[in-house]
Formats: structure tokens, sequence, C-alpha cells
């Protein structure tokens, strides 16, 4: 074998070859530009997005991976989404097409997102984007989406999601979505500034679809322990609630019993939002748009 080996005519520029390969593999990893990367993968961003992103760190890895660890979006100073580490994989062929997947892997803390974005070469917009969520938690999201900055209260939200969203944004919006949350709770939760009652040990399904420019929500339920609240209807894409605009229609159930009852029983009473249904429940819709909705007390048809 060894013999074979020795006496085959290519070995020497296949082997200058290797060479080559393994020298330059260290000249990279060693000289790695990683703040030149690292600008602008931030300035990146912020052109196409208008978030303002901070990465402390990027380095290079086996193979064609860029590695970043801690990097914190920011819509302001009050509104932040940050990850432990984030690593890209660079499609060395899918380079050479118009739309080049990149898979990528976010973590915070036990939590884990995996997927993928296509990236349109010439506008630099994303195309497509999939992705799966593992543990994740939710604490951070309702600074990040809400429109509101300053001291103002926010909603108070906990709970750790797991899921998966896949999304073709260009050249028209379509798309699936499933969520399960557990372990919510919610605290500073309004209604036209009537405030509700803290609540724990929620878990919440969401299931939809995303298409001509809207979002389906097939299913929204939040369930415990004497509480159910199923709702369903459209609303604006996911990722335009934060701008206020876009059309909701939505129907609502509610139905509380036990010992929740008593807690709920100042909004209940009298409540100018909730109408007494058939089967004893009560219910309304949210009509409107996302920065000013409008509750109304009427019988809902979808549950």
């Amino acid at each position: 074998m060894i013999n074979s080996i020795k006496n085959y005519r290519h070995i020497v520029p296949v082997s200058y070859t290797l060479f080559f390969i393994v020298v330059f593999c260290i000249f990279l990893f060693v000289t790695f530009p990683g703040e030149a990367i690292k600008n602008r993968i931030v300035n990146e961003i912020s052109r196409n997005s208008h978030y303002l992103t901070e990465i402390e760190r990027a380095s290079i890895s086996p193979v064609n991976n860029i590695n970043m660890d801690r990097v914190m979006v920011y819509k302001s100073r009050h509104r932040v989404l940050d990850f432990d580490s984030v690593s890209i994989k660079i499609p060395i062929l899918g380079l050479f097409s118009e739309t080049p997947k990149i898979p990528f892997i976010a973590k915070k803390g036990d939590g884990v997102i995996r997927g993928y974005v296509r990236v349109n070469k010439n506008t630099g917009d994303i195309s497509e984007i999939s992705a799966k969520l593992e543990s994740v938690r939710i604490d951070s999201l309702p600074a990040f989406l809400t429109r509101l900055d300053g001291e103002q209260e926010l909603v108070q939200l906990q709970g750790v999601m797991d899921g998966e969203l896949h999304v073709d944004v260009a050249p028209v919006p379509d798309g699936e979505f499933h969520f399960v949350i557990n372990a919510i709770h919610v605290d500073n939760l309004k209604f036209n500034e009537m405030a509700l009652p803290a609540l724990s040990g929620l878990t919440a399904q969401v299931t939809g679809t995303i298409e001509e420019n809207a979002t389906n929500i097939e299913q929204f339920n939040v369930r415990g322990e004497g509480l159910d609240f199923p709702a369903s209807g459209k609303a604006p894409l996911l990722w335009e609630l934060s701008r206020g605009g876009g059309l909701l229609d939505l129907e609502y159930r509610f139905e509380v019993n036990g010992g929740q009852l008593a807690k709920f029983m100042p909004f209940l009473s009298g409540s100018p939002y909730l109408a007494k249904q058939r089967d004893g429940s009560l219910g309304g819709k949210v009509l409107g748009t996302v920065k000013n909705p409008q509750f109304e007390k009427s019988s809902v048809k979808r549950f």
C-alpha cells in the first residue's frame, strides 16, 4: 500500500496542494479579521433593519463558520434582544446563487434557535426564513415588539417557547408557524387602561399561516387552572407589529371559574368588552389597528 502511494505519479502535486490548504487554513484562523467582519455585520444589520447591533467578539472556525459572542440587537435603550452566541455558516457553493441559503444557530442560556435565511445579494433583503425554537425564554419580547419608549410600563411576560416558523418573505409573504409556550407568567396586562390580575402557570399554543400580507391566527389558546382564553382571526404580519399599523380582525372567548373567578370579578362585572355567549362564556372582537385597537362587545362564531 505504501509503495503504491509512493509510486503514484501525482503524489507531488497532490502533496503540495494539501500542504497549501493546511497552511491557508492555519493562516486564516490566526489572522482572521474578526473586528472587520464584526463591523461589517453590524453595519449591514443596521442598514437593512434599522436596528442597532453590538457584537462583543467575532471569530472563525472550521468549516467556514463565523462565530459571534454576546450579540445584542437594540430598538432603543429599553428594548433589547440579546444572545450569548450566534453562529453563521457561510455557504461556499451558495455564494454563486442569487439568493444564497445561510444557516445559523443562536443561543441564549438553555434556549436555541436554529434555522436558515435566504438573502437577495442585489438588495440585501431577506427573501426566506426558517427557524426552529427550543426552550427559548420570551422575557424580552414585549419590550422589543412594543412601540412604547422611555419609562412607560410594559407588559411583564415570562415563559419558555418551543416551535417552528417558515416564511417566504418575497415576492409575496407566505408561510406557517406553530409555537407552544409553557410556564407563562404575565403581569401589568391592560385592556384600555383596565388592569388584569397577574397570572402564573399558563400554557399557550399559537398556530397560523402568513398569506396575502396578513397573519392568519388559526389557533391562539391560553389555558391555566380555571381559565380558558381562545382567540382567532387576522392580524398584521409578524415583523410589522411594532410599527403599530395593520388591520386587526380577531374574535376571542373568555371563560374563568373556580379560584380565578374572584380575581377577575372586577374586570368581568359590567365589562364593556365581553358579551355573554350561548355556552355561558364571555367573548368579543378586536378590530381597528395595532396602534388603535377597538374592542367590540358582541357574539363570536369561530369557537
